[in-house]
């Protein structure tokens, strides 16, 4: 059971897709990615405290459920981990131009 749910719009141009496939968690355990690539759960450890975080992608939302509250800072490892505060958008017409449409 969800504890806590927070929403975040993300950046123009951010695909968490890309995201997990780029950074190869899609392979990696303890990272569960789901299917068609619009979510991930994994295990989080922050201040000690163990949780199970789901991410989901809906549209422009990224929406974070955790099994506890989460500090200010564990928020801000997320968000760092993800790269929601990064505009990416540049990024992703390079790659594709340079034929990494996966990215």
């Amino acid at each position: 059971m969800h504890c806590m749910r927070q929403v975040f719009l993300f950046p123009e141009g951010y695909c968490l897709k890309s995201v997990l496939i780029s950074h190869g968690w899609s392979g990696l355990a303890p990272f569960q990615v789901a299917q068609d690539y619009q979510s991930v759960k994994f295990g989080f450890l922050g201040h000690g405290k163990p949780t199970h975080i789901q991410i989901k992608q809906d549209q422009n939302q990224f929406i974070v459920h955790a099994g506890r509250n989460l500090s200010k800072v564990e928020i801000g490892t997320i968000e760092w981990m993800f790269g929601i505060n990064s505009n990416l958008k540049k990024f992703y017409q390079m790659a594709k131009q340079h034929g990494r449409p996966w990215i």
